[in-house]
């Protein structure tokens, strides 16, 4: 009797690992360094956080903590008497997602043309 489609394709795993498993150990490990080498690089690490906010579920807490984070570190600085723009440029250093830290530099420049221009 034959064996079922899952239980064939697992036989096969199985015995493709116990042969060479200092090849799927090889790759890994390579697979694994060029994906640090990616998400090092400023647009590496755009992608991955990008791609991190459209993940299910993951995305909506990550998105959530973020803004929490930001909430927290601006209300702290602007109640220690920091400057509005300055406070915006740290807490956007702050930030762990580059997507989400990218997005607050358009906020910061409609602050500062609005500080800027006269009063009407």
């Amino acid at each position: 009797m034959d064996l079922p489609l899952p239980m064939a394709i697992l036989k096969g795993l199985s015995d493709f690992l116990s042969g060479f498993w200092w090849l799927a150990l090889a790759m890994i490990l390579i697979v694994g360094f060029y994906f640090k080498r990616f998400r090092e690089s400023s647009e590496g690490r755009m992608k991955w956080d990008r791609w991190l906010l459209r993940v299910p579920l993951m995305g909506t807490v990550l998105r959530k903590m973020e803004v929490a984070r930001f909430s927290r570190s601006l209300g702290t600085l602007l109640h220690g008497g920091v400057p509005l723009l300055q406070a915006m440029t740290i807490v956007r250093d702050i930030l762990g997602n580059q997507s989400i830290a990218e997005a607050i530099e358009p906020i910061r420049n409609g602050i500062k043309k609005a500080k800027v221009s006269p009063s009407q």
